[in-house]
């Protein structure tokens, strides 16, 4: 297979009848070797589109002694001949160079961009330049047709040469799902197939058995205890002018208001009492609790358990500030992210469908993606996956769900099951990040979905009504009632609440009412925050 002519062109626009080429790029390989190439710059009658001279770097001017497409094609159509073309998103420019040959092209096509989502199924995005640079794939310049050319040529040699790292029974599999999907790679992965029977000898076995990886240890136990206090001053030591992140972080700013908010957050802490806090944007309220929760949680063997209501946020928590604060010196803690069931892949549902002799062309390609992704993933989590909206519904035919779950009776539930990984990493941990949606339902559930835990912050507050309302129905109004809350009328900022270990009548709110905002440039809203007694 690794004989083919990588073909790309750039064009004015999307519409292979109107719009026209303005640059070719070819390259010629033979048994995965380059051996030859081709770059020209067509001449048009029009101007260039300005979106066109951002994209490409190009001016009109470039363009003065260039042929005209006329002039070049037959020995473009010369330089392909026959051979396979490969490209990312290969059609888009055989259908152009068709339309300029006025006839088909009946040259087998292979796509870079498909294969690269069958192989490559966690990757951020399945851009080419993305995808170069994540295998190491050497491009000059993005968006010229010579380059990209190049690069979708060394993309599939990189991918072709990542597939015969696994083992001959996973491409098998692999091969049949794509056969089924009616893939034009399915034949690329029969050769593939036999290549690695013939090395069989002399190859280690290395693939690994799908599943959650295996936790060291029992949960620690969390006896009961007196609580010991934290101070102001030993979670200024990270966030202050002076502190840790301060020297970490080169672009650090101290933030008056932060700290105000870690003083009383750390008060809410000591003092068993619900906090209740409005912060304008710019504050840093994120790690204006995290810091204290983390100090409370390895002071008094205490879980702190973190709600937010958005993905956004959560990711933000999960994939910096918790690493940031990780990385600092003598700040020891574990974290856990916990969703709910339907965001991890169950095994049992997932082999029971592999069972099956036939799947859909739509199905096929889906389960080819989670196969691949079965041989990475330590979490089963969908969020490392790029599913699209219309793979939603094949997801929801192998995810965890309840209803059907057999428990300790299922072969992979003890070891291999992702949901239980991700319960007992939440055991293992002091600080667990949840959505509100999962909180609500371990409420609903006599608090039998998460792990124990005492303090709890409740991140984006102001929609926790809702999705209480959402859930619960008649939950919401106890809850709101018990404290004496009531969220302020035509409020934009964020909300966050400090609650112990749930929300109780009698205590304390303390609010953040905001003050006349300084408009000084660059500086965020001020804010003062004020005891008042509930009830």
């Amino acid at each position: 297979m690794l004989t083919f002519v990588a073909l790309d062109l750039e064009t004015t626009g999307l519409n292979c009848w109107s719009d026209e080429i303005i640059e070719i790029g070819l390259v010629k390989v033979i048994d995965g070797q380059e051996v030859e190439r081709f770059q020209s710059l067509v001449r048009t009658e029009s101007p260039l589109p300005v979106k066109i001279k951002h994209l490409t770097g190009l001016k009109d001017e470039d363009f003065s002694g260039a042929p005209v497409l006329g002039e070049i094609l037959p020995g473009v159509l010369s330089f392909i001949a026959d051979f396979p073309l490969v490209g990312h998103n290969i059609k888009f420019d055989r259908d152009f160079l068709a339309a300029a040959a006025r006839r088909p092209l009946a040259n087998d096509l292979y796509d870079t961009l498909e294969l690269a989502k069958y192989l490559l199924p966690s990757a951020a995005n399945h851009r080419l330049g993305e995808l170069c640079k994540s295998l190491d794939v050497v491009i000059e310049q993005q968006h010229r047709a010579l380059d990209d050319a190049l690069g979708a040529a060394r993309l599939l040699v990189a991918l072709v040469n990542r597939l015969e790292k696994y083992e001959v029974d996973f491409v098998w599999q692999l091969s049949r799902l794509l056969k089924q999907a009616g893939s034009a790679w399915y034949p690329v992965l029969e050769d593939v197939s036999a290549k690695i029977i013939k090395q069989f000898p002399d190859r280690k076995i290395t693939q690994r058995v799908p599943g959650a990886s295996m936790e060291e240890g029992p949960p620690k136990d969390r006896p009961r205890q007196e609580k010991k206090s934290i101070s102001l001053e030993e979670c200024m030591a990270v966030l202050g002018p002076e502190g840790a992140l301060a020297a970490t972080l080169p672009r650090f700013q101290y933030r008056a208001q932060q700290c105000d908010m870690v003083d009383h957050v750390v008060k809410g802490f000591n003092e068993n009492k619900i906090v209740l806090v409005e912060a304008g944007t710019g504050t840093g309220k994120s790690l204006a609790y995290l810091v204290p929760a983390i100090r409370w949680a390895s002071r008094n063997d205490e879980r702190v358990l973190i709600t937010t209501h958005t993905i956004t946020l959560q990711e933000q928590l999960w994939n910096k500030d918790i690493p940031l604060l990780a990385n600092l010196p003598d700040f020891e803690f574990r974290a856990a992210l916990m969703k709910g069931r339907s965001n991890y892949l169950c095994l049992r549902r997932w082999s029971s469908l592999m069972a099956e002799a036939h799947h859909t062309p739509e199905e096929a390609q889906f389960l080819a993606k989670i196969l691949v992704w079965l041989q990475e993933t330590v979490t089963g989590d969908r969020s490392e996956l790029a599913v699209s909206y219309q793979e939603l519904e094949h997801w929801t035919g192998v995810c965890c769900e309840s209803d059907g779950c057999l428990g300790n009776r299922c072969r992979y539930f003890k070891d291999r099951c992702f949901f239980m990984a991700a319960r007992r990493r939440a055991e293992r941990a002091d600080i667990v990040i949840v959505n509100h949606s999962l909180l609500l339902s371990d409420a609903n559930a006599d608090n039998m979905v998460l792990p124990g835990y005492g303090p709890l912050i409740i991140d984006e507050a102001h929609h926790l009504e809702g999705c209480a309302t959402e859930h619960l129905a008649e939950l919401p109004v106890a809850w709101m009632c018990s404290a004496g809350c009531r969220w302020p009328e035509n409020s934009s900022a964020n909300w966050t609440i400090l609650l112990w270990p749930m929300i109780k009548a009698g205590g304390k709110i303390l609010s953040a009412s905001p003050l006349k905002q300084d408009r000084g440039a660059g500086k965020p809203p001020s804010h003062s925050l004020k005891w008042y007694p509930v009830g």
